[in-house]
């Protein structure tokens, strides 16, 4: 069994057993500094990730971090996370996504980068019928 301990927004971390809480969406970035547009050339490494993460009980986990590592100043770390304690609309699902997204987005990121994850993250459900 592989734990993981995530930190989360509203409450103390949790402990989970990660074979317990498959994941069922998730969107990532990740970006070197040669990659990188002219103005984030000390930039060494961007990497952001959103998850959701889903008991068989119906709790839902949803969390994302930010972790910037740059040449000339000290690491940049955001983590953000929210536990759903009953099974969930899909909905109230993707407004936490856009939550997360927006509580570990930085200054320093690129344009698109949380955007491009948090939509990475809601494209991983089902499309519903209209």
């Amino acid at each position: 069994m592989k734990h993981r301990t995530i930190i989360m927004t509203d409450t103390a971390p949790v402990k989970i057993v990660q074979e317990d809480w498959p994941v069922i969406a998730h969107g990532c970035y990740f970006s070197q500094g040669t990659e990188r547009e002219s103005d984030f050339q000390s930039i060494e490494k961007l990497e952001i990730d959103i998850r959701v993460r889903k008991h068989a009980d119906g709790r839902t986990l949803v969390y994302g971090r930010y972790k910037l590592t740059s040449e000339d100043r000290d690491d940049v770390w955001r983590r953000s996370g929210y536990v759903y304690t009953a099974d969930i609309s899909t909905n109230i699902l993707m407004r936490a996504i856009i939550i997360v997204g927006a509580e570990i987005s930085d200054i320093d990121a690129p344009i698109n980068a949380i955007s491009d994850t948090v939509q990475d993250c809601i494209s991983d459900f089902s499309p519903v019928d209209i």
